[in-house]
């Protein structure tokens, strides 16, 4: 019994991203941060920082406006978190530039957008230039990509395609979860058989 878990178990798991985009609960996912949606949560970050109380004096003084995305990651969880690093710029004489780190959680279904962290820092501009290049980043404004999607896919092939997927990894899940629980009965039937009784497992 144990053995044939063992074998199924490895088997199962890889099903659950054979041939399929989404990426596993839990997990995080890189994304791609010239894309629109990657500015979208950049900027609502931004709006979120510049309106705190402790940066205000500071956003007063410099006027930072949101500069660019460095990093842009997905995590799905009962909703998606968005982990993003951007930078933010200023005109205004001795105000560096800020590397941010911010996390937004989505629920699309409740139409939640909910900014949970921004934290800032100032960055010297050769510092940032070479955040800008270990992230292969060129040093002008990256604009988001607006003709990257093709116009001629039908909506009912995307929709079959996203349909199959999602059945092919709730289906995918079930089993991982119907062995887990025959593996559990098996080692408590196994650890509970009377002293002189004849196991049958």
């Amino acid at each position: 019994m144990i053995k044939t878990i063992l074998y199924l178990l490895p088997i199962t798991l890889s099903q659950l991203q054979d041939d399929s985009d989404e990426p596993l609960v839990g997990g995080h996912t890189d994304q791609d941060v010239t894309s629109e949606d990657a500015v979208k949560w950049g900027q609502l970050a931004h709006s979120q920082w510049i309106t705190g109380t402790n940066i205000q004096a500071i956003q007063d003084q410099c006027s930072y406006t949101f500069d660019r995305m460095i990093s842009y990651k997905t995590q799905v969880v009962a909703g998606v978190n968005h982990k993003i690093k951007y930078s933010t710029n200023s005109n205004e004489e001795g105000c560096l530039p800020q590397l941010c780190d911010a996390e937004i959680f989505e629920q699309a279904w409740q139409e939640i957008e909910r900014v949970t962290r921004v934290e800032c820092l100032p960055k010297q501009v050769d510092e940032m230039a070479a955040i800008y290049e270990e992230n292969n980043l060129p040093s002008n404004q990256i604009e988001p990509k607006t003709n990257d999607i093709p116009n001629d896919i039908p909506d009912e092939a995307v929709q079959e395609k996203s349909s199959g997927s999602s059945v092919k990894t709730i289906f995918a899940l079930l089993i991982v979860a119907v062995l887990v629980f025959a593996s559990y009965k098996w080692y408590t039937n196994r650890n509970t058989t009377p002293a002189g009784a004849i196991s049958l497992n």
